[in-house]
Formats: C-alpha cells, structure tokens, sequence
C-alpha cells in the first residue's frame, strides 16, 4: 500500500527509500554497474567490495529528519526498478545522481517520475537554491529528458566513468531561487 510519501502512476509505484530495500537497491545498483559501467563514476568491482555495513552508512543518511541525502526508488510489486538519489553538496546546492531504471522498464517514464519526486523534495527544503549534475552527451534520451523537466545546460566537461574511460558530460542546473518568479 502506498504511503503518505509515495506517488502510484500505474502499476509503478515512486517511493522513499527504507532500510529493507538495501538489498534490492545494492541489486539494482550492481546490475547497473555490470550492464552499464559507462553510465556511472565508480565500476562494478569497486561497488561489489562494499561491506553491508559500508551500504549501511551510506543509506542510513537518507533517513529520519537529519537526512543529509534523499534516494527515490521506483517499484512494480515488490521489485526495485528504478532509483535517483541527491545530496547536499554545499549549503543549498544539491548534486542529483544516480538516475538508473531497470531495461526492462524504460520507456515508461519512470525516470522522469523519479527526477520529478526528488527536485519536489529538493524544493521543500528552505535552504535549497540549485540542483546541479551531470549527464553523458551520449545519453541522448536522458538529456531530452533532464530538458523537458526544466534543466539548463550550462556547461560541458569531461568525466571519467566506471569502465575507466575519460567521455563528454553536460552540466545541468536547475535555479530554484528563479522558480516561481518568472
């Protein structure tokens, strides 16, 4: 059953993160690397020597009213088939990462509703002013998508992904001290 917090389009269920999805997000997160590793900054091998306790940590700084980090799953039934995370990387300038839906669910705009969920929560705290991120040029569709939701392009750079390549990125913000005002 859908909480308070959770947003039900379909049979795709867009919901916080709790403590008894790590396994299936460390899955997620793995098959992701595996499949994908030029879509991500750390590789497969580097994710799979993570210790429970080292998933813990980084999880556990999604939860309770402190929360330094927010994690967004996507689920159909009881499977994870998609995630977004974002964190706080200075005073009101926020780093969206980690967008990833399973292949076998996109086309569905799942990521579009993951991204959404995250910069409405993002918006909600009082301090927030910018989101900021990157995205691989090659990753065409993400693009188009990170543009329809409001995203400027505002730079291009180059970063190193987990199959150890150096590839384009364009830098994406979004202005929430803009938003509202136009």
């Amino acid at each position: 059953m859908p909480t308070m917090e959770s947003v039900e389009t379909g049979n795709v269920q867009i919901r916080p993160f709790t403590m008894a999805d790590m396994p299936a997000v460390v899955e997620l997160r793995l098959h992701a690397r595996k499949t994908e590793p030029h879509a991500f900054p750390r590789s497969f091998e580097e994710e799979a020597r993570k210790t429970r306790e080292q998933w813990t940590q980084r999880f556990e700084k999604t939860l309770g009213s402190g929360a330094t980090h927010i994690l967004e799953l996507a689920s159909v039934g009881n499977r994870i088939v998609g995630m977004v995370g974002a964190r706080e990387i200075e005073e009101g300038i926020w780093d969206l990462h980690g967008v990833y839906v399973h292949p076998d669910f996109r086309g569905q705009h799942i990521a579009s509703r993951l991204v959404r969920t995250v910069v409405e929560k993002i918006k909600a705290r009082p301090s927030a002013r910018l989101i900021r991120f990157q995205a691989l040029v090659e990753q065409t569709t993400a693009v188009e998508m990170y543009k329809s939701l409001g995203f400027q392009m505002v730079d291009t750079t180059k970063r190193r992904t987990g199959d150890g390549v150096e590839r384009d990125a364009y830098v994406f913000e979004m202005d929430l001290s803009r938003e509202g005002s136009a």
